[in-house]
């Protein structure tokens, strides 16, 4: 049974900035695996769309990633499972995510190609902006 090793516990860690009347929506988030996942951190993790609800986007498919769910949550999915509860996902800017911040692993545990989502999103997502964690600084020497 795979777990998130998503380390991302804080929505501000991944999006410093977004309207959340213009670039939020509500969705029932769908397990793409046949098999449970237990203690799954859903926050940050790449969805895309599947009939009228998101699914999990898997390590191979980052470049179809249409929205990040920014509901902190860790819930357990039973195989091929539909929510019944609604989860807020990121659809559209304006908006700054955090590139270094998103979920390194897929709902299986697989390496997401970071690079790939942040792309996605620059598409999907438009107007985006990805920030650096930490600022560049100039020295000065006298």
């Amino acid at each position: 049974m795979p777990t998130n090793q998503t380390s991302t516990a804080v929505l501000s860690d991944i999006l410093k900035h977004y309207d959340p009347d213009v670039c939020v929506e509500q969705f029932n988030l769908v397990n793409p695996i046949a098999g449970a996942i237990s203690d799954f951190q859903v926050l940050g993790q790449p969805v895309k769309a599947s009939g009228n609800n998101m699914v999990f986007v898997e390590d191979g498919d980052e470049a179809n990633a249409t929205g990040i769910v920014i509901t902190k949550e860790k819930r357990d999915f039973t195989s091929s499972e539909t929510t019944t509860d609604k989860y807020a996902i990121l659809m559209r800017g304006p908006c700054v995510i955090v590139d270094d911040h998103l979920p390194a692993n897929d709902i299986n545990g697989d390496a997401f190609t970071i690079a790939t989502l942040v792309t996605a999103y620059k598409t999907a997502l438009a107007p985006i902006r990805v920030a650096e964690t930490s600022p560049k600084t100039d020295t000065q020497t006298t």
